[in-house]
Order: structure tokens, then sequence, then C-alpha cells
């Protein structure tokens, strides 16, 4: 004999003593109603399981109620930056960063992480993501897919912009739980030691300038420090 769960779908133990739940997902073009099947060892599993089951099909029918621009209540990444680009960004944000944006997606995204569905992507991913775009992300060799050199830490963290902002309003949509990007770390970018030159190799380097036109230049920035503008704009 079946028994219902709080009034929402059947449990049912079966000849093979596997145990059963069912659910109506709504009707099919007879009229005649839709039912999702749930197979477990145990009551207990096939409770857990019929439960989950519900609660998410109840989950993806509240979503493709509310948001009527997506085909699932479930898109991929292209899928949903498409609507995203679209429906949030062009017309209301600058017209280059549109641009920009839209880039982004096509040569670095999607080619990589654009067929999984959103709600699967995670922090780990983002992160494994953008770290190979940094350290391997140049093709020098497309047809053996050798990978050359990394894109520059910029470039990376545009591209992080860019995903984090596309699925912050995912996030906003309800169609995620959270950002995953927002858990992404990038390493910083080491400043580069300043080069001054030695006593002997200014010298050396005002010697040579004497044979040009420009030794009163070159004395005046060495000696004051002065910017080049502020040079120029000398009488």
């Amino acid at each position: 004999m079946a028994k219902r769960q709080n009034g929402k779908g059947t449990l049912r133990k079966r000849g093979d003593g596997r145990w059963e739940g069912r659910f109506n997902i709504g009707v099919n073009e007879n009229g005649k109603p839709k039912v999702k099947y749930i197979l477990a060892k145990t009551q207990a599993e096939c409770a857990r399981k019929l439960k989950a089951a519900i609660e998410e099909y109840e989950h993806d029918k509240e979503i493709a109620e509310r948001c009527t621009f997506l085909t699932n209540p479930n898109p991929t990444l292209s899928e949903w930056s498409a609507i995203w680009l679209s429906s949030y960004c062009k017309g209301i944000i600058r017209e280059s960063t549109y641009e920009n944006y839209a880039y982004f997606f096509e040569r670095y995204i999607n080619p990589r992480i654009g067929e999984m569905e959103i709600r699967n992507i995670s922090t780990i991913i983002c992160q494994q993501l953008l770290m190979d775009l940094y350290t391997k992300g140049r093709l020098i060799d497309t047809s053996q897919g050798k990978a050359g050199t990394g894109y520059s830490l910029k470039t990376v963290k545009n591209v992080k912009i860019a995903l984090q902002s596309c699925l912050q309003k995912a996030e906003d949509e309800e169609l995620i739980s959270r950002n995953p990007v927002k858990g992404v770390k990038l390493p910083k970018l080491q400043k580069k030691e300043m080069k001054t030159l030695k006593v002997n190799e200014l010298s050396a380097f005002l010697n040579e300038t004497i044979r040009s036109d420009c030794y009163e230049f070159y004395f005046l920035e060495i000696t004051t420090g002065l910017r080049l503008g502020e040079i120029l704009a000398l009488e």
C-alpha cells in the first residue's frame, strides 16, 4: 500500500524489495498526470530522495514562473551570460564596458566552463579557471594544444570582475544560492624594485649628453627630481 508523505508524493515497497517514491509534475499534452519516480533500497532513503526531488521541482517551477526570460530553470553559464549581457548590461552600462564583458565571456570564460549549469559552478572551479588563465592561458600552438605563457594579472582581474558580476545577478534572481566568485583569491601584483644609476654611471651618462643639446635637460631632471611635464613647463 502506498504511503503519502506529508501530502506530497507517495511511497510504496515494490515486489523486488526496493522502495519507490512518486509525485506529480503536471500534465502531459493529453491532460493526463505526469509522474516522476524515485527508487531507493530503504524506506528512509527513498523518503529523503523524494523530499529532495519535490523541493527541487518546486524551486525550478517557481523560477520558471518568475523568470519568464529563461528557457529552462537551470541555465548553463553560456545561456545565462547571454541573458545577463542582453538584459542587464546592453544599454545600461557603458558600451565599452559591455563590449569588454562580452569579449571576456566569448574569449576566456565560456570556452572553458560555459556548458556547466550555473548552479554547479563552485568557487574552486572559478579559482582554477582564473589561475589557469594567469599561469598558462595563452596558446602558442592551438593545433597541438601546447600551453604558452599566462595572461597578465590585470586581464585576469578584469575577467574575474565580469564573471563575478554575471553570477551576482544570478544570485540576486535566486538562480544560485551564493556567488562562487566571491571566494576566489588572485595573486597580488608584485611591485618591481626601482633601479637607480650609481654615481659613476650617472657621470658617464652626463658626459655622453654633453655632446648633445639635451645636457641641461638631463642635468636638471637628475639633480632636482622634477617630472617631465614640470621641466617642459619651465621657461
